[in-house]
């Protein structure tokens, strides 16, 4: 790999990225493939592109991964292209295209799965008004997903947004989320209640 050899370049790069034994280590990882990306291979530009967007530290990430890209499509890659036109769409600002890199993120297909990343594609494509990226964003907030946390508020106002514009998968999911408040405002209104007539049953007992 040292010595400039592709095949073991990326070797080494798969081995970083998901074998325990070797040591997971992303950075590494994406060091090896840009090595073989370097030398034009089509594959390791892919991967190492593929590796950029899952980089949350890197604020080019997302253009190093599309230049990557586009040099692997230009060889006839079929995922990058795929990726070099949902991207570029969704960076210059189509709310469909945006949708649609977020469940690529969330369901880790053709990308590094990321909550977080598709939480952020999915909020653009939303406050653009497109329905299906306002209801996955009410679907991810109304529970913990990875590393978003569960916003039971934002989760009912987006689902409620999505239902209003006729989207019916959003209407099933905030009846059954708005019974499961309401279940739970029973539950602790009822042992509220047990509570208060717990203590004033010691309160007489102690006064008798």
């Amino acid at each position: 790999a040292e010595q400039g050899n592709v095949l073991a370049q990326m070797s080494l790069g798969y081995l970083y990225y998901a074998d325990k034994k070797v040591g997971i280590d992303h950075a590494a990882s994406r060091d090896w493939f840009n090595k073989a990306a370097g030398q034009g291979d089509a594959q390791a530009q892919y991967a190492a592109g593929w590796l950029h967007l899952s980089n949350r530290d890197d604020a080019q990430s997302t253009t190093n991964a599309l230049a990557l890209f586009n040099d692997a499509a230009a060889q006839g890659h079929l995922e990058a292209s795929r990726m070099v036109s949902v991207t570029t769409r969704a960076v210059d600002g189509d709310a469909i295209a945006q949708y649609e890199l977020g469940r690529k993120y969330e369901e880790g297909r053709e990308v590094p799965k990321s909550p977080q990343n598709a939480m952020a594609w999915y909020a653009k494509s939303a406050e653009q008004g497109y329905v299906e990226g306002q209801f996955r964003l009410g679907m991810m907030t109304r529970y913990r997903t990875g590393d978003v946390p569960q916003d039971i508020t934002a989760s009912s106002a987006w689902l409620q947004v999505a239902a209003d514009k006729g989207h019916v998968e959003a209407g099933a999911e905030l009846a059954k989320l708005m019974a499961e408040i309401q279940r739970k405002e029973d539950q602790e209104t009822d042992a509220f209640i047990n509570a208060i007539e717990e203590m004033v049953r010691t309160i007489k007992n102690r006064d008798k």
